[in-house]
């Protein structure tokens, strides 16, 4: 099993739209590859290729220069391009948004600011999503062919913001895809997906084909068919359960990504390796976590931390870049596997059974998956 995360700056953070700190990403980087990471996601943020020439060629030499400093340690990179959702918060360009403010509009970042804007419908758009390409065809230009770059994360959440039709959707992925194969890049390409896709799952099934794997996200609000998710053990038998599920419906390599909850009192080694056990066993590709590094104390009140408690510690490492108690039995029993058995073996229906009723099957099937991993882990 191989394990990520993401890198979100601890000195820069998100909101200045800035590349990181290259010295700070290459001490991470170090870390990580001797904790057994395989890569680290680097996000590319759509609305930092928005503002003036200049400013847009520094920010991809910056992307640049932290590749280099992770080839440097030996580690790998995927590029999330563009980064959709970034700690549990939506990070957008402006021509996203519909300017009509709505209290219970899911809140977005662009444009300097934390808002809460109605979603704009962009897939019904032809020029919002030409302009979407070509500035990924920026991107690509730029950094595609570094010797770091392992691959891309594409179409990051993108189906939550409103729902394209499949026609759309799957001009809008062969579209990054055509970008990518002209470079004549061979580096993977994984589809980035929240949990929602497995209640309404067709449009995915349709662009499984075209993508080497699928990351799966959402566990900053779990399902609520799940019951409630609130502590680090629960955390990560739901991550195993909903990556089983991903890879029973969609026929790929899933990566998971989990480490939402975080308790008041740091778990310890044991407590780590237990948590890891269940997960291990699923048989999912990848295990990634949310944040590599908590961020440094000046950064704890500004977005994304500031949103919700707790956020400031969901990292591997903590500001001092040391990794926490739990974090290398925890890794090191995920990295080692577990006997999965018959990972399917709880799901006692056809795809098109559980399509007849996606949110009542995925409810009961959790039942079924808790016994059995009870029944093979007791505690």
């Amino acid at each position: 099993m191989e394990l990520t995360a993401t890198y979100i700056c601890p000195v820069r953070g998100l909101d200045g739209l800035e590349a990181p700190e290259p010295s700070r990403i290459e001490t991470a980087a170090g870390i990580a590859a001797d904790l057994g990471l395989e890569r680290l996601y680097l996000p590319v943020l759509e609305e930092a290729l928005l503002r003036a020439p200049r400013v847009v060629t520094a920010y991809l030499d910056g992307l640049v220069a932290a590749l280099d400093r992770m080839e440097k340690k030996g580690l790998g990179a995927m590029l999330t391009a563009p980064a959709g959702r970034l700690l549990g918060l939506a990070w957008g360009a402006p021509y996203l948004a519909s300017g009509w403010k709505g209290a219970q509009a899911p809140p977005i970042f662009l444009d300097g600011k934390v808002r809460r804007l109605r979603p704009y419908d962009w897939w019904a758009d032809p020029a919002v999503l030409e302009k979407r390409i070509r500035v990924f065809r920026e991107c690509v230009g730029a950094l595609s062919g570094h010797p770091a770059l392992g691959g891309w994360l594409l179409m990051d959440r993108a189906l939550e913001w409103n729902r394209p039709s499949a026609q759309v959707a799957d001009w809008m992925l062969r579209s990054c895809l055509g970008e990518i194969r002209d470079k004549g890049s061979g580096a993977v390409v994984y589809l980035g997906v929240g949990w929602s896709e497995l209640l309404d799952p067709q449009i995915v099934r349709g662009l499984a084909k075209e993508v080497d794997g699928l990351r799966l996200g959402g566990m900053e609000h779990p399902p609520e068919a799940l019951g409630p998710v609130q502590d680090f053990f629960t955390e990560n038998l739901a991550a195993g359960y909903l990556g089983i599920m991903a890879r029973w419906l969609f026929d790929l390599p899933v990566e998971i990504e989990t480490g939402y909850r975080v308790p008041a009192r740091s778990p310890g080694a044991e407590e780590g390796a237990e948590a890891a056990q269940t997960l291990a066993a699923s048989g999912v590709a990848a295990v990634s976590r949310p944040s590599l590094a908590d961020p440094e104390p000046a950064l704890r009140q500004r977005p994304p931390w500031v949103l919700r408690p707790g956020l400031d510690r969901v990292g591997l490492l903590d500001a001092g870049m040391e990794p926490k108690a739990w974090v290398p039995a925890w890794l090191d029993t995920l990295k080692r596997g577990a006997e999965a058995g018959e990972p399917f073996g709880f799901i006692d229906l056809s795809r098109n059974e559980y399509l007849a009723d996606p949110m009542m099957h995925l409810q009961r099937l959790w039942g079924h998956f808790r016994d059995d991993r009870v029944r093979r882990h007791p505690l």
